[in-house]
């Protein structure tokens, strides 16, 4: 069950937009047989996060 984004998240410091949420979930659809590692790996190059660091 998918919920609708309806607003921004704020995890560990980092404020995630509406539309960074819509682009995780799509993703999570998109490849849903990645493992988590695989998967969180793809999270986080597609909102350009690498090693913890926000994107420039």
């Amino acid at each position: 069950m998918t919920k609708t984004v309806t607003s921004t998240l704020t995890l560990s410091g980092r404020k995630f937009s509406k539309k960074e949420l819509i682009g995780i979930q799509q993703t999570i659809k998109t490849f849903p047989n990645l493992s988590l590692t695989e998967l969180a790996q793809t999270i986080c190059e597609h909102l350009s996060l690498d090693n913890g660091t926000e994107p420039q």
